[in-house]
């Protein structure tokens, strides 16, 4: 059984996890939402991003904020905002599972979506 610990939260199972981080999204949060650094979960998406392979990339200059929209598939999905104001996506559910490592599949999806995001966000 794994302990998982993202910020002050500590969960047994990834799909714990999971469940923790959708329901937050979906109804806590809910559409159109801005978590700043005060704000009660911003620790938590903080500590949860790191889990991701393009942490760095996606952190950039550092995170200013944490904002809710809803993507292409009318799903609720995470965009950061930079202390420089520019943003990126990433998949809140895609690092609530176990992570698989780069591989060449990856990273080519990866360099496409970086491709159009700003024509689809």
């Amino acid at each position: 059984m794994s302990n998982i610990r993202i910020g002050l939260n500590k969960f047994k199972t990834y799909t714990e996890l999971q469940q923790y981080t959708k329901n937050l999204v979906n109804n806590i949060l809910s559409y159109n939402s801005v978590l700043n650094k005060d704000d009660e979960y911003f620790l938590f998406f903080s500590e949860l991003l790191k889990r991701h392979p393009y942490y760095e990339e996606i952190k950039g200059c550092g995170i200013k904020q944490f904002i809710t929209f809803k993507n292409f598939n009318n799903a609720i999905a995470i965009k950061v905002r930079r202390i420089d104001n520019s943003e990126d996506v990433f998949s809140w559910s895609k690092i609530t599972k176990k992570y698989p490592k780069d591989n060449t599949r990856t990273n080519l999806n990866h360099a496409c979506r970086l491709a159009i995001a700003k024509q689809i966000y």
